[in-house]
């Protein structure tokens, strides 16, 4: 409920800078964030990280354009914005992140066309309908320091669990530690991973993100889909609390029925039946 709101105005931020880097090593990312924010923390308004598998699959599948001809297993999606010129910050961002050995690479999107397709590729990313591949997926925040560790211990996870042939499909906003993860079969179009690998994949990175201090449920809610495994995140003293709120204000369960706290089972159940430890 709602009784007040105070709003504080910015300026228009008219004028924006896109850029593409080849990414010397993901271990380099933190430092990577650090420097950028360094430079303009409030106008950096995108970080993103985006795998060569994602940006091959996009140039073979869609005909994307690829932005750099330097090849690298990770890169970086980032722009400033301001209200007034932002190229001093562009350049200087990249310049010292080449001269430091953290990006191989990088192009500046001069055009709106470059732009645009900086972007579209961003949003093709996802391996559902870019090869209409599907596995154990994940919406995950950990600190932005556990980036690196978090995606490594996936990598670790889909080895062991899932076979040498699986694949981890991640990209998303660095600069806010949100990664989407997929655990696929392979990079195959139309590739399913079965639904009890699915379920022994969910568990245990459920687990690693925990214990990384992360959420399972960055930003697309807990909605329904996730009720059965926000039991391992929260403490039954949290979700008492939470219940009690709802009751408190919504006491029939009409705003929003079926979703929330009050509806959280006491163990976490994953995918396919299989419960938390």
């Amino acid at each position: 409920m709602v009784t007040a709101v105070v709003l504080k105005l910015y300026p228009r931020q008219d004028h924006h800078r896109s850029m593409f880097a080849a990414i010397s090593d993901l271990g380099q990312v933190n430092d990577l964030y650090g420097r950028a924010c360094a430079i303009d923390h409030g106008g950096l308004t995108a970080f993103e990280l985006v795998p060569e598998m994602g940006l091959a699959a996009a140039v073979s599948e869609i005909g994307i354009a690829r932005p750099i001809t330097t090849v690298s297993d990770w890169y970086l999606l980032a722009r400033f914005s301001s209200s007034v010129p932002v190229d001093d910050k562009v350049t200087r961002f990249l310049g010292e992140a080449v001269e430091a050995g953290l990006l191989l690479d990088a192009v500046v999107a001069d055009t709106a066309a470059q732009e645009e397709n900086l972007w579209r590729l961003r949003d093709e990313l996802p391996p559902e309908t870019l090869i209409d591949c599907k596995g154990a997926k994940f919406d995950a925040a950990v600190p932005i320091d556990r980036i690196v560790d978090f995606q490594r211990g996936v990598e670790a996870i889909a080895g062991e669990v899932c076979g040498p042939d699986a694949v981890v499909f991640s990209f998303g906003h660095l600069g806010d530690g949100n990664l989407h993860v997929y655990v696929l079969p392979s990079l195959a179009r139309g590739g399913r991973l079965a639904p009890d690998l699915v379920a022994a994949t969910t568990a245990a990175v459920d687990e690693l993100i925990w214990s990384l201090g992360g959420t399972i449920s960055a930003e697309h809610g807990v909605g329904q889909d996730l009720l059965v495994r926000l039991a391992g995140q929260k403490s039954e003293v949290e979700l008492d609390l939470m219940r009690r709120i709802k009751k408190a204000l919504d006491p029939n369960d009409m705003f929003n029925p079926g979703r929330g706290a009050h509806c959280v089972v006491s163990v976490p159940v994953h995918p396919e039946g299989g419960t938390g430890p």
